[in-house]
């Protein structure tokens, strides 16, 4: 058995809590946030006892401190310190659970293989509710269809219509510790092509046309047959072309609206009061969290938009311009040389590396999804979108640690 009581002692059984984690996000955020402070509580006793894990990964811990340093001042500059003392308790949190699961991924064998199962199997299960639910009108659970976003499928998240989000930004690591086995290659294709097609049934739009793009770089430099590559390809730009003929709803949500829209609408609102935000908070920005207090202000009536009324927000649907007009030019400057890092590092390796091909290209694959700029997404510093992020940095990484070794 994988899950030796007597080896594992050691590490206080950390492991076994961070493979709650996939659940946890499903669940909600009572359940993240619960898991989160047990794995936080063990792990931090964990290398206070054992200071050889200390040395091991100080340089992560001292970029903690930095990072800790930098949003408590901005903190003390906030233009609301209670939403932004939330927000600094809430990335010290999403931060340990990076350190938390690139820790077991380096120091527990087999530890990344099997929380990528359990990530897998939990995206099967939500696929598979939210079909249950497209065909027989309420999911597993009993969850009714999400008609506030248009008839949105969310499966065993209920009202919140987040399904989809869950199923492209974390499918791509849950296949990458066995894309090289030789029967998985055979259904890898078809695979992502089912995802995509009921990622596209939740009516989520900017995670479909997200998902449906980083298929295409993975079709593309995925190494396979030309001749099956275009076949899957044709297969599947015919199904959704046929999804969309058929189906009104979906139509109007993904061409209809966008054709009418795409000028102005309430998305463009929220980026130019988050410019406004930043123009009046350059270096340091307006507080981590606060775009949902400081939009309100009278002076930002004034952004040139039809759709001005509808620029308040949790945050400004877009996590650059979120960094941007919360932690200013500081916090900006530092997402976009960690992003150039990462992004050089995948590329060189890439074509450097050609053992670790496959897991570079899946590492490349969820790093588009998530930080490809132009897009609405959720918002980087939420204790439920946020975690995608830091589960990422872990697996990056830690491929980075195997590929430097």
């Amino acid at each position: 058995m994988y899950y030796n009581l007597k080896k594992h002692k050691e590490f206080f059984f950390l492991d076994l809590f961070v493979y709650l984690i996939p659940f946890a996000i499903i669940i909600g955020n009572l359940a993240l946030n619960s898991v989160a402070v047990i794995c936080i509580l063990v792990f931090y006793t964990l290398i206070f006892i054992k200071k050889e894990f200390v040395n091991l990964y100080k340089k992560y811990l001292y970029i903690l401190l930095f990072l800790l340093s930098f949003l408590v001042l901005n903190l003390l500059l906030s233009s609301n310190q209670s939403l932004t003392s939330v927000a600094l308790i809430n990335f010290f949190k999403n931060y340990s659970l990076f350190l938390i699961i690139f820790f077991c991924s380096c120091e527990i064998k087999n530890f990344n293989k099997f929380f990528s199962i359990i990530l897998f199997f939990t995206i099967i299960f939500v696929l598979l509710d939210v079909l249950y639910q497209h065909f027989f009108l309420v999911d597993i659970f009993g969850y009714q269809i999400n008609s506030s976003h248009g008839r949105r499928l969310a499966g065993p998240f209920g009202e919140e219509g987040v399904a989809g989000t869950y199923m492209s930004k974390l499918f791509f690591l849950s296949i990458i510790f066995f894309i090289n086995n030789k029967i998985a290659k055979k259904i890898i294709f078809p695979l992502i092509l089912i995802t995509l097609i009921i990622i596209i049934l939740t009516n989520e739009r900017s995670v479909s046309i997200m998902f449906f793009f980083t298929t295409l770089i993975f079709f593309i430099f995925y190494k396979y047959k030309l001749l099956y590559k275009l076949a899957i390809l044709f297969s599947t730009l015919t199904i959704i072309f046929l999804i969309f003929i058929n189906d009104n709803n979906l139509k109007s949500h993904f061409i209809d609206t966008p054709l009418k829209a795409y000028k102005d609408n309430h998305h463009k609102a929220h980026f130019l009061t988050a410019i406004e935000i930043f123009k009046d908070n350059k270096v340091i920005g307006s507080g981590v969290k606060t775009y949902r207090h400081i939009c309100k202000k009278e002076k930002y009536r004034q952004i040139e938009t039809k759709f001005f009324k509808d620029r308040c927000s949790t945050h400004p649907h877009n996590i650059y311009f979120e960094i941007l007009s919360e932690t200013g030019v500081v916090g900006l400057i530092l997402i976009l040389l960690l992003n150039f890092y990462i992004l050089s590092f995948l590329i060189i390796n890439f074509f450097k590396i050609k053992a670790f091909r496959n897991e570079t290209l899946i590492i490349f694959c969820n790093f588009f999804i998530l930080f490809w700029p132009f897009q609405t997404t959720g918002s980087f510093f939420s204790s439920w979108n946020g975690i995608f992020y830091w589960i990422f940095f872990s697996y990056f990484f830690y491929i980075k640690k195997k590929l430097t070794i």
